[in-house]
């Protein structure tokens, strides 16, 4: 990388040399259009003209055409998500590393970091960890933070398990304006959303998100059965988690069990969600703890998203970023507790609230 100089000598352009694009490695584990894609997608269209970025992906998906429509080049390096399939992964990135032309190396999220920081150390290209939730904050979180030349979070909170005091806060991105109600419930139409949305049917809630146990659809659909929120209606948008192949059909069978399948709609993945929130009268983000490992949001695009369209936040506990927005233009539950959810969407139906 070429330092930035002032040249006093007699002909010379006045000013600091232009630094040359950094060449910048992004490692990152999967292949959804999640929040911390959403982030790196962000990081390198706003600094296109300081970057000049390669990305390993770890698992195929949309990502890949966002990136490539992006010019950026993408290698896909599958890789499973036992400790065995990170270890031979390292070994490679190792390996990968050293025949690479990288300046500095960008691990999106903590399976990226456990896949690729190790090897860097080794390498000896400077590494910057991207932490965006809580996954692993007891086993890896303190180790991967000292391996690390510098760590990047959303959040203080999310900051705080690496032990590093020079932890530097890049929350998500400011949401693009929103769709106004009307274009919002024509957009949601067009994708095959019709579940009473922006209609005299009732009002809807929404959940967004990857159908991952931990994110507490499941919740969302029991609260429909309690008598406090027989008015309301659900809409989940998002896709199919390969690491839970079963979650759509457990929460189909769950609505069912609770005779609210009528009322209850599983999308799918809706591009471009998050501008379109404002067809939906609530939005809700009740991701809980999974364990000591898994769960809980860093800093939940989503529920910006949400804010930015004036729709009323139900969010859960447990989730430091979520608890203050809801706090403050919505609702904040206790995880895992259906009752409460539809306590708070019975309060949501008051225009006044």
């Amino acid at each position: 990388m070429t330092s930035s100089t002032t040249d006093d000598r007699a002909g010379a352009p006045d000013g600091p040399e232009r630094l040359a694009p950094l060449r910048a490695l992004v490692v990152t584990p999967t292949g959804t259009l999640g929040g911390s894609e959403t982030w790196l997608l962000d990081l390198l269209r706003t600094s296109r003209a300081r970057l000049r970025p390669e990305v390993w992906m770890l698992e195929d998906g949309p990502l890949r055409a966002a990136l490539e429509a992006d010019g950026v080049s993408v290698t896909v390096l599958p890789t499973g998500p036992r400790a065995r399939d990170l270890a031979l992964r390292n070994l490679d990135l190792g390996h990968r590393l050293r025949d690479s032309d990288a300046e500095v190396l960008l691990a999106n999220g903590v399976k990226a970091a456990a896949a690729v920081v190790p090897a860097a150390r080794a390498v000896g290209v400077p590494v910057v960890w991207a932490k965006h939730d809580f996954s692993w904050d007891r086993e890896l979180a303190p180790r991967l933070g000292r391996m690390s030349d510098a760590v990047l979070a959303t959040s203080a909170s999310v900051a705080a398990a690496t032990r590093r005091s020079d932890a530097t806060i890049v929350p998500p991105p400011r949401p693009p304006a929103p769709a106004s109600r009307a274009e919002a419930a024509a957009y949601w139409a067009e994708h095959g959303v019709d579940h009473g949305v922006a209609s005299s049917e009732g009002p809807v809630l929404a959940v967004l998100g990857r159908l991952v146990g931990y994110k507490g659809v499941d919740t969302a659909i029991e609260a429909l059965a309690d008598d406090a929120a027989r008015a309301w209606r659900l809409v989940v948008v998002g896709p199919d988690d390969p690491s839970e192949p079963g979650e759509r059909a457990r929460l189909e069978a769950l609505a069912l069990g609770h005779g609210v399948a009528d009322r209850v709609q599983l999308s799918g993945p809706v591009p471009d969600a998050g501008r379109h929130l404002a067809a939906f009268d609530a939005v809700a983000v009740l991701t809980r703890g999974d364990g000591e490992r898994f769960g809980r949001e860093g800093y939940s695009l989503v529920a910006l998203e949400a804010l930015g369209a004036g729709v009323p936040l139900v969010g859960a506990t447990g989730n430091p970023e979520v608890e203050r927005m809801a706090r403050a233009a919505g609702r904040v539950v206790p995880a895992s507790d259906p009752r409460a959810v539809a306590r708070a969407l019975a309060d949501l139906e008051d225009p006044q609230a």
